[in-house]
């Protein structure tokens, strides 16, 4: 999804919870791997952070993990309210079977690290 159709979305969203009194909104986020999508989510995420002032924003990632770094970890703290689901298919057998990593091998080692 552009960060144009996610700000249309989040405006339209925001117009609505305004109309309702409503200030606390959890914005949830997995499908596919989201943290391959970081160069254009973590700006996103930066700027829905100090832009809705007044609008309690929780945050949800769910990922793998495997591509989680230490400056993934850093930035994430910045978040007030922030949580990052770890999703792991099954024991290694499962894991690998049903999510290789892109080399086609074992991912269940990069998700338990």
């Amino acid at each position: 999804m552009s960060q144009d159709v996610m700000q249309e979305a989040l405006d339209q969203y925001i117009i609505a919870m305004e109309s309702w009194g409503l200030k606390d909104l959890t914005i949830s986020l997995y499908g596919g791997e989201t943290l391959l999508a970081r160069k254009s989510l973590f700006p996103f995420m930066d700027k829905i952070g100090s832009f809705y002032r007044g609008i309690n924003i929780r945050w949800i990632l769910n990922s793998n993990g495997s591509l989680l770094t230490e400056d993934d970890v850093v930035f994430f703290q910045k978040f007030e309210r922030f949580e990052f689901h770890l999703s792991i298919d099954g024991p290694e057998e499962v894991q690998t079977k049903s999510r290789p990593d892109k080399s086609g091998k074992n991912s269940f080692d990069l998700c338990e690290r």
